[in-house]
């Protein structure tokens, strides 16, 4: 919800669901887009892209077209194309720890490397997509730098036009909720030197 809310989605505009399933983050988005506008709600995998398709329809969304594919085939597809992009990252889990035993046992070093590696590629799509001017909110469910502050960082050393503007982050023990991290970036207006990422050719996504 926090990440959702940050996105701070307008009536009227073209708004990227990147890894949207079950659909929380997309009916929230969709309720402050008032009817209006373009809402494109993607996740990889089939059978949780029916489970979106469902949670849309069910709730009456109009406005909003469930996709299921790569970032990168996205990329290609949406060059420069959207407003505003939210992206809650596939994570290690470690804010579900205390709700969800599995990922307590599925918890290791290695996973926490290779999320990371696989949501700088997921953010390197994601601002391919984004207008110049537009805002970009990445968000995890995991409390480790790897996959969050240092992941933001080195986004922005590879793109420059990206600015952060806040991040914020919820603790268990602090706030009603599991443990989140959220970032919201913004690309500058001209585009800056991410304006030629828009037609180069993309390293497929993990």
């Amino acid at each position: 919800m926090s990440a959702a809310e940050l996105l701070d989605a307008r009536p009227g505009e073209m708004i990227l669901d990147l890894a949207a399933a079950p659909g929380g983050k997309t009916t929230q988005i969709a309720g402050r887009m008032q009817g209006q506008g373009l809402l494109v709600a993607n996740e990889i995998h089939p059978a949780r892209a029916k489970i979106l398709s469902e949670n849309i329809e069910r709730m009456g969304i109009r406005n909003a077209v469930v996709v299921s594919a790569s970032p990168d085939r996205l990329a290609a597809r949406f060059p420069a194309f959207f407003d505003r992009i939210m992206l809650d990252a596939p994570c290690s889990g470690e804010g579900m720890f205390r709700k969800d035993p599995d990922a307590v046992r599925e918890w290791s070093e290695s996973q926490v490397a290779f999320c990371a590696e696989r949501q700088s590629g997921i953010l390197d799509d994601a601002a391919v997509m984004l207008r110049p001017g537009g805002t970009l909110v990445y968000s995890t469910c995991t409390f480790n730098r790897a996959e969050n502050e240092d992941t933001i960082e080195a986004f922005l050393t590879r793109h420059p036009s990206f600015t952060l503007e806040r991040t914020e982050r919820i603790w268990p023990h602090r706030a009603r909720g599991e443990g989140h991290f959220v970032a919201v970036l913004r690309r500058a207006a001209d585009g800056g030197e991410d304006a030629a990422a828009a037609t180069a050719p993309r390293r497929p996504s993990a």
